[in-house]
């Protein structure tokens, strides 16, 4: 079997877990006796290296990479449909797939979708990674003064956004429903997503549940990283931005008595605060100023320091305020063997098990974080988790997909 694999981003130029997640797939899918795969992904144009639109990463055949045109984020489709269907005319001419997995469509617009399926008629896939597809607001399902949405429409998203009529909503939800139902496949990290996406429209029948393929990584060397501090730490892994909740992390310990902030101290392991709001860039620097010497700034890691870094913490704290799908840093921190503090909602809810892989804290809640963390401080020191074996774990997706893709194939010749 040959599979195009078609990411968000190439994992070299994109730090996004997506995008380690689908080249993680692709590598996967190389390893196996008897299929192939390519990988392709929409890159900024100084990331080529010519005057082209279309390349190779590093010189690699099966790494392409290519300058889409852009989109239109309301409607989510390209504007300008003949460009982007000449460079996919070139990526599927290179890769010659049997089946086309779509992981993102955010940067090349569902266009891709059309041109797969209806002027090539190849078997189609596509992964949801978040809500992009149901809400304007980042795909976050966040409303914009940050509450949690819990079913889109057309007047619930003209009240997030008034510029925009309610009518441009309607049609929205229409066109991409219609271009969403395309495909032969959805693939959901998460049963809650795949809830949501059934509410949404889309048929039930054509998912499959199935976890992200997680990055390779030395466990044996990272694992010998464990804490040694006399405080209990904390860290904070991801983007630091207005969902991921850093801002939540900083309030909670700022309201622990002084007593048990003397027992702790975080590490914040992210970056890109410089590309969010200059509202919210004043209101983390506020709370780092107030944190002072209890707060450390790592900034931003590469991906090979992942679980080495997990392992120097007692705790992983997730405390996104939006519905996390299937959060990979829940599944590095138990492949670290630290167990993990998150909200209690979606994807961070079905990973983390209360009291036993972790603990969950109200959604949103500055309280429950506060108290959650006390917690930890005043029972004593908690046992380490058995890490988790990420080459097992990631077998067992990789076949899954394989498996996925082997029944649309299937079902496709038996159509003929």
């Amino acid at each position: 079997m040959k599979v195009l694999v078609l990411a968000i981003g190439h994992p070299e130029y994109e730090l996004g877990g997506a995008d380690r997640a689908a080249y993680s797939l692709f590598q996967g899918i190389k390893s196996r006796a008897g299929h192939s795969a390519h990988f392709a992904a929409p890159v900024s144009a100084e990331n080529i290296g010519h005057d082209g639109l279309l390349g190779c990463y590093a010189g690699k055949s099966d790494e392409i990479i290519f300058v889409p045109p852009a989109v239109n984020y309301l409607r989510l489709v390209s504007m300008d449909y003949g460009n982007l269907r000449r460079i996919m005319d070139d990526v599927l001419d290179v890769s010659q797939p049997d089946i086309v997995h779509v992981t993102h469509f955010l940067h090349c617009g569902l266009d891709v979708l059309q041109i797969v399926k209806e002027h090539y008629g190849l078997p189609l896939a596509v992964t949801f990674n978040e809500y992009t597809s149901i809400c304007h607001h980042y795909g976050q399902m966040i409303t914009t003064d940050r509450r949690l949405c819990y079913e889109s429409g057309a007047d619930a998203c003209h009240a997030c956004f008034p510029h925009i009529p309610a009518g441009h909503f309607f049609a929205r939800h229409h066109l991409v429903r219609d271009y969403l139902n395309l495909a032969d496949l959805f693939i959901a990290p998460s049963p809650f997503l795949r809830k949501r996406f059934a509410q949404y429209g889309l048929p039930d029948e054509k998912f499959v549940d199935i976890g992200y393929v997680q990055g390779n990584f030395d466990q044996a060397g990272s694992l010998s990283n464990r804490c040694r501090s006399k405080k209990v730490r904390l860290g904070f892994f991801g983007r630091i931005n207005p969902f991921k909740g850093v801002d939540l992390l900083l309030e909670a310990i700022l309201r622990l008595p002084e007593t048990l902030r003397d027992q702790l101290e975080l590490i914040v392991f992210g970056a890109n605060l410089e590309s969010e709001s200059d509202e919210f860039q004043s209101r983390i620097r506020s709370l780092l100023d107030r944190a002072g010497p209890l707060v450390t700034l790592f900034g931003s890691y590469s991906h090979d320091q992942t679980l080495h870094l997990m392992g120097s913490v007692d705790w992983v704290v997730v405390p996104s305020i939006w519905w996390e799908v299937g959060p990979i840093v829940i599944e590095e921190a138990f492949a670290a063997g630290t167990p993990v503090i998150a909200s209690d909602i979606a994807g961070m809810e079905e990973k983390v098990a209360h009291g036993d892989t972790g603990l969950l804290f109200t959604a949103g809640s500055v309280v429950s974080l506060s108290e959650t963390i006390a917690s930890i401080l005043t029972e004593g020191p908690r046992k380490r988790l058995s890490p988790t074996s990420v080459p097992q774990i990631n077998r067992e997706r990789v076949s899954a997909h394989l498996s996925a893709y082997e029944s649309v194939l299937n079902a496709a010749d038996r159509r003929c």
